[in-house]
């Protein structure tokens, strides 16, 4: 009988220590099974990986949804996107950039969000252009150690564009007249409900060439000892050059596909070839984009669903 209850309670000290192992097994190989990790109840060593995150669309400061189905890059959701990506513990972390530009506020915020970021968790950051990246997009290129480009993408266009909208027009074909009553001159500029005049032309005009020079500025910062002098003009006039082309100029650093820029991002991080690639994903699905012409979009977007409220929009962007 004594035997029988040692070999029961024997037995049952195997189940309780092969639960116990099976915990700690998950625990440690599947920490987000149990979204432990969110919580902040453990944290599990992981080997260093090459993280590959994905941006597409607008850079917009704040995403507002209008009429169209667009994508949009916020300062919001790049940083919840490099969040996720640090959970994956990397040693690099490949950006893949599909953008025609946007608003310069969120340019500038999303380009030194990047440059913390790599710089406080010692990352190195690859940009990898499929497609586009023009004005606005190149310039959140342009925090990256290193940028490869398909050789048929579409890169550059460093420059700054303002439009102003007048609806008086509009307004008089259907009979509505406003009045405008103003505390000074400078105030109701570029205003949508009168003509377009010589000082709206002269303040968008002032705008434009400051945001331009302070795009100028990061990228002579970034890539200033790497432009070919010859080209200079042409670059700081907005040309827009294939990926190639970029390379030759020095917009660029290599050319090649996106397996290519994970090597690349390997050796420039010193990481071992069995180091695991890690594709992140952002916690909210993104609006695919249309299959219209960026330029058309674009028009579309700020014509259509904001009107009146916004009588002028400055921005990096391509062919607008």
């Amino acid at each position: 009988m004594v035997k029988v209850l040692d070999l029961k309670r024997h037995v049952c000290y195997m189940i309780v220590a092969a639960i116990i192992a099976l915990l700690i097994t998950v625990l440690l190989h599947y920490p987000t099974l149990l979204h432990l990790e969110e919580l902040g109840r453990i944290v599990v060593p992981r080997p260093k990986s090459i993280a590959v995150a994905r941006l597409s669309g607008l850079v917009v400061y704040s995403e507002e949804r209008g009429l169209l189905p667009i994508s949009y890059i916020t300062p919001n959701y790049v940083e919840d996107l490099l969040e996720e990506a640090l959970k994956e513990n990397p040693g690099a972390l490949i950006l893949v950039i599909n953008s025609p530009g946007g608003e310069p506020s969120a340019c500038y915020e999303i380009y030194h969000m990047l440059k913390r970021y790599k710089e406080e968790h010692n990352i190195t950051l690859v940009v990898y252009i499929p497609s586009i990246a023009c004005s606005g997009g190149y310039y959140i290129s342009l925090a990256a150690d290193e940028i490869v480009v398909n050789p048929d993408a579409m890169v550059g266009s460093v420059g700054a564009i303002g439009m102003i909208f007048s609806y008086v027009d509009l307004f008089k074909k259907l009979g509505v007249e406003v009045k405008i009553v103003r505390s000074g001159k400078f105030k109701g500029l570029t205003s949508p409900f009168k003509r377009i005049e010589k000082e709206d032309i002269e303040f968008t005009r002032r705008i434009v060439y400051g945001t331009y020079r302070h795009f100028v500025d990061i990228l002579m910062e970034s890539r200033g000892d790497k432009l070919r002098e010859e080209n200079l003009t042409d670059i700081l006039n907005a040309m827009i050059y294939l990926g190639d082309e970029a390379l030759k100029v020095g917009l660029v650093d290599s050319i090649g596909t996106l397996e290519e820029a994970k090597e690349r991002a390997r050796e420039l991080a010193g990481l071992p070839e069995n180091t695991p690639v890690v594709e992140v994903r952002p916690r909210i699905r993104r609006i695919t984009i249309p299959l219209l012409p960026w330029s058309i979009l674009v028009a579309l977007e700020y014509l259509i669903p904001k009107a009146p409220s916004n009588s002028i929009k400055i921005m990096y962007m391509i062919g607008t």
